[in-house]
């Protein structure tokens, strides 16, 4: 689950201020007993822009979803994924639509101090760059992919 607040405030020549919000929630199982690689998943997202936010509003719609999927992680930095999703911006209609995905990570590329999920993390959450010891988090710039 994650719940985000913003708030605006224009400055002169302009004026006026606004708050936006929105988050998710959502739930997994991984199906240990039957097929370890197989997680169904059901989610809900939200996002409420007001109409006085100076930086958002005309730029962003209300937003609302309901999906559910499954991953398959057939390899252990590789996955599939299918999901069923209803979606409404603004006042339209709610909207229905497939969404198929191939998701891989490639473990250690260009930084020796960043590890990889080891082979018994196969399929426990998601992939993540991280320090490779806690002795190396003060020298080590944090990277974004």
């Amino acid at each position: 689950a994650e719940y985000a607040r913003g708030h605006h405030e224009a400055r002169a020549p302009a004026s006026g201020e606004g708050d936006t919000e929105g988050g998710y929630l959502q739930v997994a199982y991984r199906l240990e007993g039957v097929v370890p690689e197989l997680k169904p998943y059901l989610r809900g997202e939200w996002l409420e822009v007001d109409g006085a936010d100076p930086l958002l509003a005309g730029r962003l719609e209300d937003y609302r979803a309901w999906l559910g999927g499954i991953r398959w992680d057939f390899a252990s930095t590789a996955a599939l994924k299918a999901e069923l999703r209803g979606e409404r911006f603004g006042d339209a209609s709610w909207a229905a639509t497939f969404v198929a995905q191939v998701s891989f990570a490639i473990p250690n590329l260009g930084s020796p101090s960043v590890t990889g999920p080891a082979m018994s993390d196969r399929g426990r959450g998601s992939w993540s760059p991280r320090p490779a010891s806690l002795g190396s988090v003060a020298r080590t710039p944090w990277r974004t992919w």
